[in-house]
């Protein structure tokens, strides 16, 4: 089975996970890569700031980019 990778960016700091995850297909990494996305989020206990990109990226044994996922907090006031 394929292996991917998942890091996560938040403004400029950067955050590659331990370990990869051995999943099927990227079907797989994709749905893997949703619902890591919810637990990410509740990590920043309050850390997203407006106007600062936050992104989970996930990569394959390659380091290809396969899938990214990314929120772009806006503040208009």
């Amino acid at each position: 089975m394929p292996l991917y990778y998942f890091s996560t960016m938040n403004g400029d700091r950067h955050d590659d996970r331990d370990d990869p995850l051995d999943l099927p297909d990227d079907k797989a990494a994709w749905s893997q890569a949703t619902m890591a996305c919810g637990e990410f989020l509740k990590e920043l206990d309050g850390d997203l700031k407006p106007n600062r990109e936050w992104r989970l990226d996930v990569r394959d044994e390659h380091n290809d980019l396969v899938f990214s996922l990314k929120l772009m907090p806006e503040a208009f006031r």
